[in-house]
């Protein structure tokens, strides 16, 4: 009975972790959707569609795909980047989500001084990339590992209090003191 009552223990755990992961996969893809630099990588990639569909025949399918292609795998990037756990791979993933904006923007600029992109579309679009490109390079900040000589908060040691990453400066020896001496 007692090795019964350890296994029916045991299989209502189990349940509850797997009902708890469903939850936890759940809001993450609730998050995904909600992450601004997402809803304005949307935005951008439908402007940038209606820009193509209105393009001069002979720029339609050069330029113009090159450009939805574009607006394309940065939302593909931001995707992969936002679901992926390792840090190494989030941040390569974030810097091209950066690169594919900015190359938008440039092919954008390009083809507004050919006049064939709209005045409205082309402020649209420049005013999504800006945004994207400013989350993004936020995103990669924050994805980025600091330095040590960034990692003190000048604001918890006025206080007295240390953060994380001064604590941890704080413990390791002070390597090249001889040679500050020289």
């Amino acid at each position: 009975m007692n090795c019964q009552s350890e296994e029916k223990t045991l299989s209502l755990i189990e349940a509850a972790c797997k009902r708890q992961k469903q939850k936890q996969n759940r809001s993450d893809l609730q998050k995904f959707e909600t992450a601004a630099i997402y809803r304005d990588l949307l935005h951008l990639l439908r402007v940038l569609q209606s820009v193509n569909a209105r393009m001069n025949r002979s720029y339609k399918y050069s330029a113009g795909e090159r450009l939805v292609d574009e607006g394309y795998k940065a939302v593909n990037k931001f995707a992969v980047a936002y679901q992926t756990k390792d840090p190494d791979t989030k941040l390569k993933r974030a810097r091209k989500v950066v690169k594919h904006t900015q190359y938008v923007l440039i092919q954008l600029r390009v083809l507004d001084s050919m006049q064939l992109v709209s005045r409205n579309a082309y402020k649209e679009c420049i005013e999504c990339c800006v945004k994207i490109v400013t989350q993004g390079k936020a995103w990669i900040k924050h994805l980025s590992p600091r330095p040590e000589s960034d990692c003190k908060d000048p604001a918890a040691s006025e206080q007295g209090e240390h953060s994380e990453c001064a604590m941890i400066s704080d413990v390791r020896p002070n390597e090249g003191k001889g040679s500050q001496e020289q």
